[in-house]
């Protein structure tokens, strides 16, 4: 149970650091227009297809981009035990529950 629980967490600051670095650019509204450009950039290197990102133009468009980028990293922020001043570590284990 606990090599479950370790691998979990794991998993948990994975998650956590990986929305956290991939959604703070969407957050600054002149960092996101770049941050499309190489997300087409990379797209094209691997060969992926599609079409070319187009960052918006319009305000209610951006807004909701860099709404979006806030919620991913408090998200990702959530995720992270260490900066969620021990969230996950009040949750009731089954073993806990059962010996009661």
């Amino acid at each position: 149970m606990k090599k479950t629980l370790k691998q979990f967490r794991k998993l948990l600051f994975f998650s956590g650091v990986f929305n956290i670095v991939l959604a703070l650019p969407l957050v600054f509204p002149v960092v996101y227009e770049k941050y499309f450009h190489l997300l087409w950039t990379i797209n094209q290197f691997f060969g992926l297809g599609g079409k070319e990102l187009i960052p918006p133009e319009e305000g209610i468009n951006a807004l909701l981009i860099n709404t979006a980028g806030i919620d991913l990293v408090l998200i990702g922020v959530t995720y992270i035990p260490h900066l969620a001043e021990g969230t996950f570590r009040n949750i009731p284990l089954r073993e806990r529950v059962y010996q009661a």
